[in-house]
């Protein structure tokens, strides 16, 4: 089996080029949280970042189904989700590609930021019981405050103690017709959502202390794209992301034994594909 590599958004300002070059030889995939954001980018930007996909794929990249998705195949198959790729769907895009450089890319910007909501929501709801059983933890995060390396590794290793199965029948349980069945072990794409989920959660302790102004909304609505990126890290071999900020340190923290890469340059010999 080849290794697969999840890119994100800020690997597009590799140069082109060198970015196609690579991507004939690995087994690169793009995120339909990719083509959300490149597609919501502003309007300068926008077309340039789709026109850069677009040649992505054309160059051999493939796409996956987006986490909303994932999980609803989980919860109805009550089965951890398998393999990341979509084969069907990746040559029915490139073969539209061919003939147009058009994608037709719905703005679901609306609907991301309820989900941005409720992950304050979220947010609120760990305080208020962190604060009631482990009122510890929130002095030792005070330490971290800045430093999101050392933040999300408090919280990633504080949250092993959490039931996500049982935080899934509260959170999740749109997704399943039967929650004592769904999300029970990390091998599931949405144990490791929630998961990844909580500790950015944890992390708004004291950034987010106006929760109701859009600017906020705005910056958790960021926030969840990356949590995106992440969770789906759960079933690639390796990430390449620049991100230092948010991307990087999430997936350092909850992935440990994933290759985890900030340059194009820095992927392995192993991630060469002879196709």
């Amino acid at each position: 089996m080849y290794k697969t590599l999840i890119i994100d958004k800020n690997i597009l300002y590799t140069s082109k080029q060198k970015l196609c070059e690579f991507v004939k030889n690995h087994f690169v995939i793009i995120p339909t949280v990719l083509f959300y954001e490149c597609s919501t980018a502003p309007r300068e930007e926008r077309n340039r970042r789709l026109l850069d996909l677009r040649d992505l794929m054309l160059s051999g990249a493939y796409i996956c189904p987006s986490i909303e998705s994932i999980l609803k195949t989980e919860g109805h198959t009550l089965m951890p989700y398998g393999f990341l790729a979509d084969l069907e769907g990746t040559a029915k895009l490139r073969a539209k590609l061919k003939k147009s450089s058009n994608f037709e890319i719905k703005n679901l910007q609306k609907g991301e930021l309820e989900k941005a909501q409720a992950l304050l929501m979220l947010s609120e709801s760990m305080r208020n019981q962190i604060l009631s059983e482990r009122p510890e933890l929130l002095k030792e995060a005070n330490k971290w405050q800045g430093n999101n390396g050392k933040l999300f590794k408090l919280f990633a290793e504080d949250n092993k103690n959490v039931d996500l199965h049982q935080w899934a029948q509260i959170h999740l349980k749109g997704f399943t017709h039967c929650p004592q069945r769904f999300c029970l072990s990390g091998s599931w794409v949405s144990w490791n959502y929630l998961k990844v989920s909580a500790i950015i959660a944890c992390s708004y302790f004291k950034k987010h202390k106006d929760l109701s102004t859009i600017q906020q909304l705005d910056k958790v609505e960021r926030d969840l794209q990356d949590i995106k990126y992440v969770t789906l890290l759960s079933r690639a071999d390796g990430l390449l992301s620049n991100d230092k900020s948010i991307v990087l340190p999430l997936a350092r923290a909850v992935f440990p034994q994933k290759d985890i890469f900030c340059d194009i340059d820095e992927v392995s010999n192993a991630y060469i594909c002879n196709w």
